[in-house]
């Protein structure tokens, strides 16, 4: 064997891992500042600060998951080929539902559903699954 190809060495790679200790206790300190923040500041500042403070505090958790336990911290930029398209997605999705959501109806903007109750509120048969239909 070649002396080359004995002796190969890859260099210093200390670089190249992360401390997942020092990750862990970030994540656990930003858990256990979650659980405080939850407790104290829906009182203080409202519930859409609250919202908006935990949902900031959960991407942070996620982005530092995403990029040492899972490794895309050490990827090629082609990953970002992948993860944009989606996040563009989701948030297409998420608006797309928005009007849905918000703006569901009511049993009271429904015509004709006080003629139809006893139908809705009659018990299922035995043996077969309870579906909830209303009639326009």
């Amino acid at each position: 064997m070649s002396e080359t190809a004995a002796t190969h060495d890859h260099g210093d790679h200390s670089g190249s891992h992360s401390n997942y200790m020092k990750i862990w206790y970030i994540l656990l300190v930003m858990t256990i500042a979650e659980y405080f923040y939850a407790m104290f500041a829906g009182e203080l500042f409202g519930i859409p600060i609250l919202i908006v403070g935990l949902v900031a505090m959960a991407s942070y958790k996620a982005t530092l998951v995403a990029l040492h336990f899972m490794h895309l911290k050490f990827e090629g930029k082609w990953i970002l080929a992948m993860l944009l398209p989606t996040a563009f997605l989701i948030c297409v999705f998420f608006i797309g539902l928005t009007p849905d959501v918000a703006l569901h109806y009511t049993d009271e903007d429904l015509p004709g559903l006080e003629n139809n109750e006893s139908a809705a509120t009659a018990p299922a048969q035995p043996g077969r699954l309870a579906a909830l239909t209303v009639v326009r």
